[in-house]
């Protein structure tokens, strides 16, 4: 009988449901990173995401898509969520309340490069590299939409690893400065033992599109569900300290 009720009341606290939530995104390390390179490291917000929902008892997938790919798709409904999504990347997805984190994006030039960024008016100076369908701010935004058949003003990369064909295409000279965020800037960097080789050339701060969340598929019947989970989730890592504790696995300060 002891057996019996022990049973009953495990089998309450389970999900009437568990559902298997395939989350998709570029790689964008630390943020979201390649699975294959460090199994244990598929990238901070990917770690925070599987912790709430495997504590509900659902199954969490991830797989690296081209950015553009990823929204499309997950806007279809071929997968779940769209991790490290600005809401201004698909203002049709289901969003959560509580951010995950937040971006700084900031300009990039080889080291011997004097320019610096200024504002709008000083990248008339340079031809800028930047990832196709990101978004980075509203002004640079319009800038990059107003200018991208110019390759003296703006080039994009699309595919599964822009950034380091941008970073290739800056030490090359065939553009003069990059916009990146910052903490993806520097994996990068450290990776490919350019740290040295390239510099920071000024911040590019818009606070209306700094919020990084999961974006889920407008076409997905749990979505709404899943994304209230998301928020509950979210408090109670912050609450128990295991979001500061994935946080630091990566090396980044808390959140």
């Amino acid at each position: 009988m002891r057996i019996l009720c022990f049973l009953m009341i495990m089998l309450a606290c389970l999900p009437l449901r568990a559902e298997t939530i395939t989350l998709v995104a570029d790689e964008w390390c630390p943020f979201t990173c390649d699975p294959a390179s460090d199994p244990h490291k598929p990238g901070f917000l990917i770690d925070i995401v599987k912790a709430v929902f495997e504590k509900k008892g659902h199954v969490v997938t991830y797989r690296l898509l081209p950015w553009t790919r990823a929204i499309n798709d997950t806007r279809e409904g071929k997968y779940a969520a769209l991790v490290g999504a600005s809401q201004a990347d698909g203002p049709d997805f289901i969003f959560h309340r509580t951010p995950l984190s937040t971006m700084q994006n900031a300009f990039f030039v080889k080291k011997d490069n004097p320019w610096r960024y200024t504002g709008l008016e000083s990248l008339g100076a340079v031809a800028l590299g930047a990832t196709a369908e990101y978004t980075y701010g509203t002004s640079i935004d319009h800038y990059i939409a107003q200018h991208r058949q110019n390759a003296t003003r703006v080039q994009l990369m699309t595919g599964e690893n822009p950034l380091d064909i941008n970073i290739k295409k800056l030490m090359a000279g065939r553009v003069g400065a990059l916009i990146e965020e910052k903490k993806v800037m520097a994996h990068m960097l450290n990776d490919l033992g350019l740290a040295n080789d390239i510099i920071m050339a000024g911040d590019y701060a818009d606070d209306s599109q700094s919020n990084l969340f999961v974006a889920f598929s407008p076409k997905g019947a749990a979505s709404r569900a899943w994304a209230e989970m998301l928020d509950e989730g979210i408090a109670a890592l912050k609450a128990s300290g295991e979001l500061q504790a994935i946080l630091q696995k990566y090396n980044l300060p808390p959140s």
